[in-house]
């Protein structure tokens, strides 16, 4: 019998359940603006926002997207300690 060949991605199902989570907030009126980065399975980076957005929400989303990179960068970090071990 030959060998079975993988052909496209396979999904990220946390990355599903985030999205569906946020969606499901939308629908339901809790969430009016959202600001996001994305890798695609090809490697490419994207970036964007959407919703509505007023003078003190642009500074709260800014300071949120700050507080997400050095989320990150803490955890990378973290993962990276840990795998060196």
């Amino acid at each position: 019998m030959g060998q079975l060949k993988v052909i496209g991605k396979k999904p990220n199902q946390q990355a599903i359940a985030m999205l569906e989570t946020l969606l499901a907030q939308a629908k339901r009126g809790e969430l009016h603006g959202i600001a996001y980065a994305s890798i695609k399975s090809e490697g490419y980076v994207s970036t964007g926002w959407s919703g509505e957005f007023n003078s003190s929400d642009v500074f709260r989303c800014l300071g949120a997207i700050e507080s997400l990179k050095a989320r990150f960068i803490h955890e990378r970090e973290l993962a990276t300690t840990w795998s060196q071990r």
